[in-house]
């Protein structure tokens, strides 16, 4: 019997023993690609079964909530206006609109809420990012509306005075608060900011002076007896779209009632008509403002301003202004200032 002898390198006996462990390498791992293999052909047995339907259904689900969600978050920020975005929409520089946003709070409010309130002394400037409010004057008249990006609460800062009107909301939203006492302390470090700020407040104020001054507008006046304001809002619904292409004027309580019950805003609001509200439309129908006149008069009772009413009718027709003073006659003026 022949002994082995000893094995050295490079030698056939050496060929022979490194050809063996490959082989038995190779052989491993043609076993370990097999198992692993049947493992997939098992899974894949176990799907085909009805595993699968669980798994797709749980995966669908996870897609649709997560479009749910994406669908929702741009919602909420298609509705949601940047305060920044809208602090730079009033034409101030980076800086200024980065300082002022630094400062100031977002505050939310809804429908009937009182963001300011007549005879109280409000410590804030406001810009209204979402929803609306109007300005009610003293007496209870709605002198016009806040939509988003306007500022309201600006003429305070410089004449530190009571509010002269109560600002209420008519739809919820937000709006940014800038304290006095804030805006202050940051104008007077930087005197550049300080500089934008007061122009801008400057040509601000100068043009609310020109407004209440040098009015250019023509208005339609829209009027009506208590008895008969039902039948206006009524009227003002089924004429909305076309009503709020015209600027519009309207006494006291009537032009409140218009923006809470039709959502028709009036642009100039004066007084309730026994304290001097026909009088006022009058005076406008002198300087060249009103184009014309629906006027639902309530024929069948009397009225303490009477004599106010009959001045208004005759200023009409010596200006030879439109004057509607039914539902009927109103809608053929409607139809009539639509085509001019």
């Amino acid at each position: 019997m022949r002994t082995a002898g000893p094995v050295f390198p490079g030698g056939p006996a050496a060929e022979d023993a490194e050809g063996g462990g490959a082989e038995s390498r190779a052989a491993v791992f043609l076993f370990c690609y097999c198992f692993f293999r049947f493992l997939r052909y098992i899974q894949m047995v176990a799907l085909k079964t009805g595993a699968a339907c669980v798994v797709i259904k749980h995966i669908k689900d996870m897609v649709k909530l997560n479009l749910k969600t994406e669908e929702s978050t741009m919602d909420t920020i298609k509705s949601t206006k940047s305060p920044a975005a809208a602090v730079k929409s009033l034409g101030w520089s980076s800086g200024l609109t980065a300082a002022v946003c630094a400062v100031s709070q977002v505050k939310t409010f809804g429908p009937g809420d009182v963001l300011c309130r007549v005879g109280r002394f409000e410590d804030f400037i406001g810009l209204l990012l979402e929803g609306q409010l109007f300005v009610q004057s003293e007496h209870g008249a709605a002198k016009c509306r806040i939509l988003p990006v306007d500022v309201f609460g600006e003429i305070a800062f410089v004449l530190p005075r009571p509010r002269s009107a109560d600002v209420i909301a008519s739809k919820a939203g937000s709006y940014l608060r800038l304290r006095f006492a804030a805006l202050r302390d940051m104008l007077s470090w930087n005197s550049a900011l300080a500089a934008e700020w007061y122009a801008w407040l400057s040509s601000r104020l100068a043009a609310r002076v020109v407004e209440e001054t040098q009015d250019q507008r023509t208005y339609v006046a829209l009027i009506a007896h208590d008895n008969k304001k039902q039948e206006l809002m009524e009227f003002a619904r089924r004429h909305h779209d076309v009503l709020q292409h015209f600027d519009l004027t309207a006494t006291g309580t009537t032009a409140r009632r218009l923006l809470e019950q039709a959502d028709v805003a009036v642009t100039r609001a004066v007084a309730s008509g026994p304290l001097g509200g026909d009088q006022a439309v009058g005076q406008l129908i002198t300087t060249g403002n009103i184009k014309a006149v629906i006027f639902f008069r309530d024929p069948l009772n009397a009225h303490p301003h009477e004599a106010d009413v009959q001045a208004l009718m005759r200023l009409c027709d010596v200006y030879r202004i439109p004057l509607a003073t039914n539902a009927g006659s109103a809608e053929l003026l409607l139809k009539r200032l639509e085509t001019e």
